[in-house]
C-alpha cells in the first residue's frame, strides 16, 4: 500500500513541502506507525494519515476515465473549477481531501457522471489519491517518483536541517533515507552507468558484494548510507571505475539515493 503523510501545525496555513522518495514508505508498516514516526520529527505537530490509494494506479485510471474533461488538471466544462490546489480548496464539497474526491467521483455532480458502478472502491481511492497528490505537487510535476511531506514553517524552525529530518524518518534499523534526492533520476543514471555490472542489485564481478541491504551493511566502506555510496561511486574501488569525472555531484547523489532506497525496499520491486 502506498500513502502520503501530511504534517501540519494546527492553526498554521504556511507549510514547507519536502520531497520524500516513494520507496521510503516501505519502512512504514501501517498508517499508525507512520503517524508515530512523522510525529517524532517535531513537538506539537498534529499528524494526520492521508492518501491510502496507489498514486501510480490512479494516474492510469485518470488518463482512461477523466482526462477527456480534466486533462492537465483543467476543466473544459466549468473552466474555473479545475483540479488545481486553489480551485479544490474553493469548490470541492468537503474540502481538498481524498474522501471528498472519492464522494464526487462515486456519486457524480452536475455534468460529471457517477463512476460508482464503473470503478471499484479501490480504483476510486487510487484515483482520488492521484488527484490530491498532483494538486499538491502541481499538474506539471511528477507523482510517479515522489511522495510529499508537508511540514509547517514553525515546525521546520524546530528542525536543525534536512539531515535531522532524514535521520528521524530513517529506516527500521536507523539507516537514513534521502528527503532531497531525485530517485527517478537516480534510477535512470543507474540503468545507464551501473546496470551492466549491478542489474537487479547484483554484482557480476564479486557476487557476494551485491547492493542488497545485508551486503551493503557488511561490505560498504562507511556503512549502508547515501554518503558512503557517493564516496565509492565518485572514487571507485577495486574493479569498479571512478565516476567522479563522468557524473556531476547531483547525479552521483541521485544514484546513491536510488541504491540506498532500493536496498531498503528490495531490488525485486
Amino acid at each position: 500500500m502506498k500513502f502520503i503523510l501530511t504534517v501540519a501545525l494546527a492553526g498554521s496555513a504556511s507549510a514547507y513541502i519536502f520531497i520524500l522518495p516513494k520507496k521510503t514508505v516501505a519502512n512504514v508498516v501501517n498508517t499508525a506507525k507512520a503517524t508515530t514516526i512523522a510525529g517524532a520529527l517535531v513537538t506539537g505537530v498534529a499528524v494526520a494519515p492521508a492518501f491510502a490509494g496507489d498514486v501510480a494506479s490512479g494516474e492510469q485510471l485518470f488518463s482512461a476515465n477523466c482526462a477527456a474533461c480534466h486533462v492537465g488538471g483543467q476543466n473544459i466544462i466549468m473552466p474555473e473549477k479545475t483540479l488545481e490546489k486553489e480551485a479544490l480548496d474553493k469548490y470541492l464539497a468537503g474540502g481538498r481531501k481524498e474522501s471528498s474526491v472519492v464522494t464526487q467521483v462515486t456519486n457524480g455532480k452536475n455534468a460529471m457522471p457517477a463512476f460508482g458502478r464503473r470503478l471499484s472502491e479501490e480504483e476510486i481511492s487510487d484515483l482520488a489519491a492521484y488527484v490530491i497528490t498532483t494538486s499538491e505537487v502541481g499538474w506539471g510535476g511528477s507523482t510517479s517518483t515522489y511522495y510529499t511531506l508537508g511540514v509547517s514553517k514553525k515546525a521546520l524552525d524546530n528542525v536543525a536541517n534536512t539531515a535531522t529530518i532524514s535521520d528521524a524518518i530513517g529506516s527500521e534499523d536507523g539507516a537514513p533515507l534521502s528527503l532531497t534526492r531525485d530517485i527517478g533520476a537516480g534510477e535512470r543514471i543507474f540503468s545507464a552507468n551501473c546496470a551492466v555490472c549491478h542489474a537487479g542489485g547484483q554484482n557480476v564481478i564479486m557476487p557476494e558484494k551485491t547492493l542488497e541491504k545485508e551486503a551493503l551493511d557488511e561490505y560498504l566502506a562507511g556503512g549502508r548510507k547515501e554518503s558512503s555510496v557517493v564516496t565509492q561511486v565518485t572514487n571507485g574501488k577495486n574493479a569498479m571505475p571512478a565516476f567522479g569525472g563522468r557524473l556531476s555531484d547531483e547525479e552521483i547523489g541521485n544514484v546513491a539515493a536510488y541504491v540506498i532506497n532500493n536496498s531498503e525496499a528490495g531490488w525485486d520491486e
